[in-house]
């Protein structure tokens, strides 16, 4: 689109700004003003990393049924990425507040996913049965038997959570057993966690 003063045969090409002056004796024109339009730049997209904002590295792992589960199957869901093993202390304490909350209506109202990988402890597949049996765990435990993504989160303690939003971006990381208050605010609006911080 154009501007034009049909009297002056003025035209303004699109794109660029001008104003309309006055001249002595009753005419008018137009003044070009040498200044483009400028359209904001598109946002960056998310890299792949640790910290808050980045997309949360992918993996895929084996879960205690013999199914091969990524962490992309969960896209479209928040989710808390829980690293854990069964003889950490602090991972019983956080254990049945997780439990519950997974099971919670607000959560299934929210697609919420609680995805719990079996790392650092040791533990064989046979303990980590026996304990989801004892706990009577429902949500997904993968087995990284191998540590390979604790080595990709770098996780040097347990329990340690990634708590992403439906498009997989990394909103907070927790390190310690989760609390009920956690989980609350992570379930209210997973933006609102958008910190690190230590448990409870």
């Amino acid at each position: 689109m154009s501007f034009s003063d049909a009297n002056n045969g003025w035209i303004v090409p699109e794109g660029e700004s001008a104003s309309l002056l006055h001249t002595a004796d009753g005419g008018r024109t137009w003044q070009q003003i040498n200044a483009r339009i400028q359209t904001p730049s598109p946002k960056p997209k998310p890299t792949i990393g640790l910290q808050v904002g980045n997309i949360a590295p992918d993996f895929t792992l084996t879960d205690l049924h013999g199914k091969r589960v990524s962490l992309h199957d969960y896209r479209g869901k928040p989710t808390m990425l829980n690293f854990w093993y069964p003889s950490c202390t602090d991972c019983q304490a956080e254990i049945p507040t997780m439990q519950q909350y997974y099971a919670s209506a607000p959560a299934m109202s929210k697609h919420f996913v609680i995805l719990a990988v079996n790392t650092l402890g040791g533990d064989d597949e046979q303990t980590v049965q026996n304990f989801v049996q004892q706990n009577h765990l429902t949500y997904p435990i993968v087995m990284d038997e191998q540590q390979r993504v604790g080595t990709l989160y770098h996780v040097r303690e347990t329990p340690t959570s990634y708590f992403l939003d439906p498009e997989g971006i990394i909103q907070s990381v927790l390190f310690g057993p989760v609390g009920k208050s956690n989980l609350q605010r992570v379930l209210a609006d997973p933006k609102s966690a958008n910190r690190t911080t230590q448990g409870r």
